[in-house]
């Protein structure tokens, strides 16, 4: 039932997330529709579920208040994290980042009166909320640290404040490490079983961040590696699979059915020259002569295309 929850709540978030594009490509089109039914096998499992779990004893509406209220003032701060790293946010950024601050306001105003109204909790051992704590710590610092990693230049802040994660990280396996040793056992999950389910979210990651780069114009060798990383992740799976006896799913391509190798260059192509020309016209110091060869580079790549399409 949980997983079940989870399942259908990431689903929710992805929708909403494309369902915000002003003009969705074919991609994103056929990435919304295989969301949305994917949502709906989910939620129809998470029906079934609910109707196989036995009743649970009912929580008071204040616990529901507060726990709404704490996911809500989170979520607005990854966003409002995510705008203030931009260094020079245009306008419509700027008023987001604004109004997204006033959210954050009212919703820690919320949070506030709910915790207290909501009653006292009843006390959890303080090994297992110890763990806990430890986990998501360790997890942060990590999804952090790959950030930085990924930066090809990092200039002198972002070095310290890598090497600083990287303590902090090695500090917080070590809190993780005593609280798990400290904790009581839990019941054996399979070991197999949480292969395949870290599989499955590392293919998950690899395919966006492939998908990502794709749509912003990446160089090919960063593409080259984002490919590779994929592919490792794909047979990282299928070997998760067959240590799990579970049947193998079909896996989703990135690339679609009817694109053949043409055209998938020809789109590369004017993807390429549409970035390079945004990149120039951007700057200021930029002489008219590159500006004049990348728009002409852009309607030959645009003519090509058209060419394509027409055969």
């Amino acid at each position: 039932l949980k997983k079940a929850k989870i399942e259908a709540a990431m689903l929710k978030a992805q929708i909403r997330k494309l369902e915000k594009v002003e003009t969705p490509d074919d991609d994103q089109q056929a990435e919304l529709a295989s969301l949305r039914q994917q949502l709906h096998d989910a939620e129809q499992a998470l029906t079934a579920a609910q109707s196989a779990a036995p009743a649970p004893a009912a929580k008071p509406a204040d616990d529901e208040a507060l726990k709404k209220a704490k996911i809500e003032a989170a979520m607005l701060k990854a966003q409002i994290r995510k705008l203030e790293k931009i260094e020079a946010p245009d306008d419509a950024q700027q008023a987001e980042l604004g109004r997204l601050r006033q959210q954050l306001h009212d919703a820690e105003q919320t949070l506030a009166a709910a915790q207290s109204a909501a009653p006292a909790p009843a006390a959890k051992p303080a090994d297992d909320e110890a763990l806990k704590k430890a986990k998501i710590e360790a997890a942060m610092l990590k999804a952090q640290i790959r950030k930085l990693e990924k930066v090809e230049t990092p200039d002198d802040d972002q070095q310290a404040e890598l090497a600083r994660l990287r303590q902090q990280l090695h500090e917080a396996e070590q809190g993780l490490s005593a609280a798990q040793n400290s904790a009581p056992t839990p019941d054996a999950k399979p070991a197999a079983d949480d292969a395949l389910k870290k599989a499955k979210i590392e293919l998950a990651m690899k395919r966006a961040e492939l998908k990502k780069a794709e749509k912003a114009g990446a160089e090919e060798p960063e593409l080259s590696r984002l490919r590779d990383a994929l592919s490792a992740a794909e047979q990282a799976l299928h070997a998760a699979e067959d240590a799990s006896q579970k049947p193998a799913p079909e896996l989703v391509r990135t690339s679609k059915p009817g694109v053949d190798d043409r055209q998938r260059a020809l789109k590369t192509e004017l993807a390429f020259a549409r970035a390079d020309l945004r990149k120039l016209e951007r700057d200021e110091n930029a002489e008219s002569a590159a500006i004049d060869a990348a728009r002409a580079r852009l309607s030959e790549a645009e003519r090509q295309m058209a060419e394509y399409q027409d055969s």
